[in-house]
């Protein structure tokens, strides 16, 4: 039976609407969760590299997010440096706390949005979307939607 895969332009998360936030592309390159953070952080998702690289260090310096690594912590981020390698969530959680932001992950599959990081007020979000068989992931950045003031048609 051959695989479907869903198409990124069919992703639809009502959880992201209720947030007044619509789904923003990013490439799909391996990096596509540090390009969803740089645009979400930075409002540049070419910043990539400087995203990945600010996990990476904050994996090896933070003993909350190194001790959930099987195996040798110092072999997981050198694996990690390279820009095809996909990150998740420690990543998620690394940049978080390195810029000290709630990173809010939204899942058409998951009822709610996850939350991840400190709680500074500042929150940036991005989309995890999935292939119709569930074993293929990419990340995606978001934009706010323009609402036009009250009274307004």
């Amino acid at each position: 039976m051959p695989r479907t895969r869903a198409s990124k332009k069919d992703f639809t998360c009502p959880l992201l609407l209720e947030y007044g936030l619509v789904l923003r592309e990013v490439e799909s390159d391996g990096a596509c969760l540090f390009r969803a953070l740089a645009y979400s952080i930075h409002g540049d998702e070419t910043l990539h590299g400087d995203i990945r690289e600010l996990a990476c260090d904050r994996i090896l310096e933070d003993p909350e997010i190194s001790t959930c690594i099987d195996g040798r912590v110092e072999e997981y981020v050198s694996r990690m440096r390279h820009k095809t390698t996909w990150g998740g969530e420690l990543e998620i959680l690394a940049v978080a706390k390195a810029c000290n932001v709630t990173v809010a992950v939204f899942d058409a599959a998951l009822p709610e949005r996850r939350l991840y990081g400190s709680n500074t007020g500042k929150i940036v979000s991005i989309v995890l979307w999935r292939d119709a068989m569930g074993d293929s992931r990419h990340y995606s950045g978001t934009l706010k939607i323009k609402t036009e003031p009250a009274g307004r048609h």
